[in-house]
């Protein structure tokens, strides 16, 4: 019964990941402004397009290496009512930070301790060390940083954005007694401004 709970504990807090924070396709390393949740691309097509037609422009808030910039109303799934704003030339970020572990609630770990709750391979019940992205290795939170990415696949062309590293809290939801959230810090090169189209790297 344990093995079959704890099965359906990862099932479950995959299929919360999958349905809420991920979305239109982008490089999984991006992070996005607070104002979405964490890792998602998923823009809501009724704040964005909502009032506009098909190619119309859009613009998607936030830094161009966050995910933001000017965009597109495409239309999706054959409804004139659901557009999407779609990136004109989204900026793809590599930060190579590791997927988990991420540290859970104290109720789980008491929960584990006793043998009653298995945790799956995402959590751990002790305090993760800070991961940082590529831009902020060998860096402490406050230092500069520059952010590097790439625009356009048949010819891309690499941008780079002057940042700052800094300690953020990340979560994850998982299900135990209900849902909980488990949590680990990272260090995270972030732009300093939201300024203009990117430029090409010298």
């Amino acid at each position: 019964m344990n093995f079959l709970f704890s099965a359906f504990s990862r099932w479950f807090s995959l299929l919360l990941v999958v349905l809420g924070v991920w979305g239109a396709p982008a490089l999984a390393d991006v992070l996005p402004p607070a104002r979405w949740l964490e890792y998602s691309r998923l823009f809501d097509s009724l704040d964005i397009c909502f009032q506009k037609s098909e190619s119309d422009a859009c613009q998607i808030p936030g830094h161009p290496a966050e995910g933001g910039g000017p965009g597109r109303c495409v239309q999706e799934g054959g409804s004139a009512r659901r557009k999407n704003c779609i990136l004109i030339k989204p900026v793809k970020v590599r930060r190579d930070i590791p997927a988990y572990p991420y540290r859970a609630e104290p109720a789980t770990c008491d929960q584990v301790s006793s043998g009653n709750f298995t945790l799956p391979q995402e959590l751990t019940c002790r305090t993760p060390p800070v991961v940082a992205d590529r831009f902020c290795a060998a860096r402490r939170a406050g230092d500069d940083c520059t952010i590097e990415g790439v625009v356009g696949d048949a010819q891309p062309e690499t941008v780079m954005y002057a940042g700052r590293c800094e300690q953020l809290t990340q979560q994850y939801p998982y299900v135990n007694d209900g849902l909980r959230t488990a949590k680990r810090e990272i260090l995270q090169c972030k732009p300093l401004t939201v300024g203009p189209p990117p430029k090409p790297a010298q």
